[in-house]
């Protein structure tokens, strides 16, 4: 009965060793992420764009999303953000928003091949990054 206990004991301190192990990984990346962030706006800033803007336009690109509520929901952020977001790529002629005609609260979102080049200076700003950091 003591051994069960202090086997009981033993798999509860790994487990938690286990799960603060994963929580400092995870910090690690949230850390490591806001890193690249703060550095893509850097290189961004002087071509107009955020990393904010950029994501959307690589997201697009992939077609891994095609409405704001798309965007909203796997970016989770704000529906208002994603508009602000939208509206400026839109004025710099990067997407445009087209309204479905029946139901004009149904908005499909264009990439436009303008964006094309801005695209790829975000991947290779992230590649200078990533190659930095190994």
């Amino acid at each position: 009965m003591i051994m069960n206990s202090l086997l009981n004991t033993q798999r509860l301190m790994n487990k938690q060793v286990a799960l603060n192990n994963r929580a400092d990984e995870l910090l690690g990346l949230v850390i490591l992420s806001r890193q690249c962030s703060h550095i893509m706006n850097q290189q961004l800033i002087d071509i107009g764009l955020n990393f904010n803007h950029w994501q959307l336009l690589l997201l697009l690109s992939k077609k891994i999303v095609s409405t704001p509520m798309q965007i909203a929901n796997y970016l989770h952020i704000e529906p208002a953000t994603v508009s602000r977001h939208l509206e400026c790529l839109e004025t710099l002629k990067l997407l445009k928003r087209v309204y479905n005609q029946p139901d004009r609260r149904s908005t499909s979102i264009v990439l436009l091949p303008a964006a094309a080049p801005y695209i790829t200076q975000g991947l290779e700003g992230l590649t200078e990054i990533s190659n930095k950091l190994t």
